[in-house]
């Protein structure tokens, strides 16, 4: 439900006589890309929010190195979807910033903080799920979610545990499956990638049910 919620905004149409239209466009064109890309790297938030418009390839790259927890070097990888919602992002950023998240508000072209991302979400969750009377989500949910999440996926599916410690990143696999395993190539984890992931519109179709049980 939470991949869906800013691509119902972006449905929206947005008057251009509306104070800070095109800011507002440009906040919900990021936030879209960003959850999207947190969904489909299952990077941790300190790795998402680092990463650099190269990295991507400006949103063309399906698979880019990143130098993770602990200066781990691994690769992540971006669904179809995710490349989309990054290569709309960016087409209508004006600025030259390298950094591929940036704030559009005080802190105008400067990456976003871990802190600035968890907000995001928490924002998104509220959008979702509703608030409480202290304008908190009636369901808390943070950036690790998206990891978590994808990771289940691609396990319920048939990923292998091998691949799935590679995806993320774990130095030893009991994090995953309280055993060691060989290091995975990046080529074998992109083939189940592609054969075991999951259409975010049918994830998306998915969360909204459960968000109407909530």
């Amino acid at each position: 439900a939470l991949l869906g919620c800013y691509e119902e905004e972006l449905k929206q149409p947005i008057d251009p006589g509306q104070p800070r239209a095109k800011q507002y466009r440009l906040v919900t064109l990021r936030n879209h890309a960003l959850l999207h890309t947190l969904y489909a790297t299952a990077g941790r938030a300190a790795e998402v929010v680092s990463l650099q418009r190269a990295d991507v390839a400006e949103g063309q790259a399906t698979q880019f190195e990143i130098t993770g927890k602990g200066s781990k070097k691994r690769m992540l990888f971006l669904t179809i979807a995710a490349q989309t919602a990054i290569q709309m992002y960016l087409q209508e950023r004006a600025d030259s910033a390298p950094a591929l998240f940036v704030s559009h508000g005080a802190n105008k072209e400067q990456p976003l903080s871990t802190r600035a991302l968890w907000g995001i979400v928490n924002e998104a969750a509220k959008k979702v799920f509703g608030m409480d009377r202290k304008g908190r989500p009636l369901k808390r949910v943070g950036p690790h979610a998206f990891r978590h999440l994808r990771a289940q996926d691609l396990s319920n599916e048939g990923m292998s545990i091998t691949s799935l410690q590679t995806l993320l990143g774990h130095e030893s696999i009991e994090t995953t499956r309280r055993t060691y395993a060989p290091k995975t190539l990046p080529e074998k984890v992109l083939d189940e990638l592609e054969t075991y992931g999951q259409d975010p519109q049918e994830i998306i179709k998915r969360g909204r049910k459960a968000a109407k049980r909530i």
